[in-house]
């Protein structure tokens, strides 16, 4: 999946329309939900980082599979420096 805005990856998720169940009870809307909201919220922050300049380098990659660039949490890791950027972005956004 080719990088997209924070809004396009929300827009996204609104025509998947994902099944989702917490504590056994079905969420109805993962963007209406306030506890899936914040998660929501923040993998739409990812997105952005990827598209900033300032940030692009450690929040997003190649991808070989559509020949383009990626968010780096969707990229599928081949390699262990993959592995070890993807924990590098995770530590980025944790902070």
């Amino acid at each position: 999946m080719a990088l997209m805005t924070p809004n396009q990856f929300e827009e996204s998720l609104k025509k998947m329309k994902p099944r989702v169940y917490m504590n056994g009870k079905k969420i109805d809307s993962i963007l209406e939900n306030p506890n899936t909201r914040t998660v929501v919220e923040s993998n739409k922050a990812s997105y952005g980082w990827a598209l900033d300049p300032k940030y692009k380098d450690v929040m997003s990659c190649y991808s070989p599979l559509i020949n383009g660039m990626v968010n780096r949490y969707t990229h599928v890791s081949a390699s262990k420096e993959d592995l070890v950027r993807k924990a590098e972005a995770g530590t980025f956004t944790a902070e």
